[in-house]
């Protein structure tokens, strides 16, 4: 399947904006314009409705459990993914000598940066970070060297909350998206911002009383790193609320704070 153009570099901070907005507004004027004058009837309004979610891809993503955001009936939560009863055994299947055969590795970033329209070059990394605010913000990571194993089972960023801070009073919507261009914290600036192209990966729900550890899907990204450079090995991370009340969660471990983000990787 082809993928679709990105937006143009420097678009990174227009999620929803006029970017791909403006192609949205005109492919739907097209739509209606093809559309006859009965079928804009009540009568029809769900069929176009049915008609414009296709043409926008308005897919909704796959959705990562937690404890407070549980799985259907019938299937278990193992690290954030909702699968039946007899993968959830395989995956915590251990050898004779009692070793998992699922072996975990964890990769810290060689780079991260939080963007946002104030951000200002050489203006370095802030302790934490609020994903999902009012001001917006995309927290960007890049891990290099990083060999993709042939038997992945899983891969997660693992983002640690703030402790002693307000949590969230919505809900926070996380999904990783893969950065196109290369980028350096030091050099970063909204002018300069990498593009960015979402693979639907599938979405953490944040609640405020959810775990200190918030895992992110990038399985997606991760996989397509085996064919692309090391230097497309980036990941976005992209947050939304639904009352502006943002997820705070650690870049760095000092002054009390936990382990800034980490990637994890599940292999056989």
């Amino acid at each position: 399947m082809r993928e679709r153009a990105a937006p143009k570099k420097g678009a990174a901070l227009a999620r929803g904006g006029r970017p791909r907005r403006a192609r949205q507004d005109h492919l739907g004027a097209t739509i209606l314009a093809a559309v006859p004058p009965v079928a804009r009837s009540t009568a029809h309004a769900a069929a176009l409705a049915a008609l414009l979610c296709a043409a926008f891809a308005c897919v909704p993503r796959d959705r990562m459990c937690a404890i407070d955001d549980p799985c259907a009936a019938g299937l278990a939560c193992v690290t954030g993914r909702c699968v039946p009863g007899k993968a959830a055994v395989r995956l915590l299947e251990v050898d004779d000598a009692g070793s998992p055969l699922v072996k975990r590795r964890a990769f810290a970033p060689t780079d991260l940066a939080w963007l946002t329209p104030q951000t200002r070059e050489g203006a370095g990394v802030p302790l934490n970070v609020g994903l999902g605010s009012p001001a917006g913000g995309v927290l960007l990571l890049r891990f290099a060297d990083v060999v993709v194993p042939a038997d992945l089972v899983e891969a997660y960023v693992v983002l640690r909350r703030v402790p002693d801070v307000d949590p969230p009073t919505g809900i926070v919507v996380l999904h990783a998206e893969r950065v196109q261009d290369d980028w350096e914290s030091r050099t970063l600036s909204p002018s300069r911002a990498p593009r960015l192209f979402d693979l639907h990966a599938p979405e953490t729900r944040v609640l405020g009383a959810a775990d200190e550890v918030v895992r992110v899907d990038v399985r997606a990204l991760v996989s397509g790193w085996a064919t692309r450079s090391a230097a497309h090995q980036g990941i976005a991370i992209v947050a939304t609320s639904d009352r502006g009340a943002p997820l705070y969660v650690a870049l760095a471990p000092v002054h009390g704070l936990p382990a800034g983000p980490v990637l994890e990787l599940y292999s056989r």
